[in-house]
């Protein structure tokens, strides 16, 4: 009689990796909400111009289009860092793109914040 063989074991989840998601996503997010303040704070203390000046509809559009992509990025990022983790996979690198990126996207945004209202 043969013995079935054993299922194979599950790997390890290393406590190291989930703490630095953990981190990293919550800096990600922290981040997120600081530069969120800030671009309000922007589009508030805008001085009024001319209009054939500047472009301040354009700037605020940026501002709030920048804040909901960058908040979706977020998002995805989170659930691809879950979804690693529940597959057992290591998972700091898909939180360190979701900083990068809305750092990243952060940064996009303020420079086409300028750009609109110097055209």
């Amino acid at each position: 009689m043969t013995v079935p063989p054993l299922a194979s074991p599950r790997r390890r989840r290393a406590a190291w990796d989930i703490a630095v998601s953990a981190v990293l996503l919550v800096v990600a997010y922290i981040g997120y909400w600081i530069a969120v303040f800030f671009a309000f704070l922007q589009l508030s203390l805008l001085t009024p111009c001319p209009h054939d000046v500047c472009g301040t509809a354009q700037a605020g559009s940026v501002q709030f289009v920048a804040a909901l992509v960058i908040f979706l990025l977020g998002v995805l990022g989170t659930a691809g860092v879950i979804a690693l983790q529940v597959f057992r996979r290591r998972s700091w690198w898909a939180a360190t793109a979701t900083l990068v990126l809305t750092i990243g996207g952060w940064f996009t945004a303020f420079g086409l914040y300028s750009a609109a209202l110097t055209t």
